[in-house]
């Protein structure tokens, strides 16, 4: 496997912070956990760490624009014109492309390979990193402490669910305690 083309990232890095910032996401809660389980998965998996890493960064690059529901479709057009800009290999930015459109814990699809797999599940865990954000986005939404309390509880369920072997070891202590947390109130 090659080197990472740390430039690339960088760039990739750059245009993702720009582009989230621009529009209230929560960067550190939510991309940079992704980042960092997706890096670390891809470690244990023997996965394409450059692929896992660019993947993480754009996983939800059009969610942040307000396409909740096909963001992981829309998101594959945005990340081949950046990484077509920035001379990426075409078969690589398939690779890519994949691993966004199959992140989502919504659409049961086969990854596909252990990159997509690697940022699939680092998705899901940077939920258990995120509960607080979690708790405060559906208490704005729903205005009622035991439905938000609910619905977190059921999105931590599902992307506990759906995670590999691997990622639940990697962050078990924290959905106990979140779980905990919920149920305690």
């Amino acid at each position: 496997m090659a080197a990472k083309n740390s430039r690339l990232i960088e760039e990739v890095r750059s245009f993702a912070q720009k582009k989230y910032s621009e529009h209230e996401f929560n960067w550190e809660h939510h991309i940079v956990p992704v980042v960092k389980y997706s890096l670390i998965l891809a470690k244990r998996c023997k996965a394409d760490e450059e692929i896992v890493e660019i993947a993480a960064l754009l996983h939800d690059i059009t969610r942040i624009e307000g396409d909740k529901e096909t963001h992981h479709i829309t998101g594959q057009a945005v990340a081949e014109e950046l990484l077509k800009k920035l001379r990426y290999p075409q078969q690589r930015i398939d690779h890519v492309k994949r691993c966004i459109l199959t992140h989502r814990g919504a659409y049961l699809m086969d990854k596909g390979s252990p990159e997509a797999e690697c940022v699939a599940n680092a998705d899901a865990m940077a939920h258990l990193d995120g509960t607080f954000l979690l708790f405060y986005h559906y208490m704005k939404k729903l205005g009622s402490v035991d439905a938000a309390r609910d619905k977190v509880l059921k999105k931590l369920e599902r992307s506990w669910a759906k995670m590999m072997p691997e990622a639940r070891k990697l962050v078990k202590d924290k959905y106990d305690a979140a779980r905990l947390l919920l149920v305690a109130f």
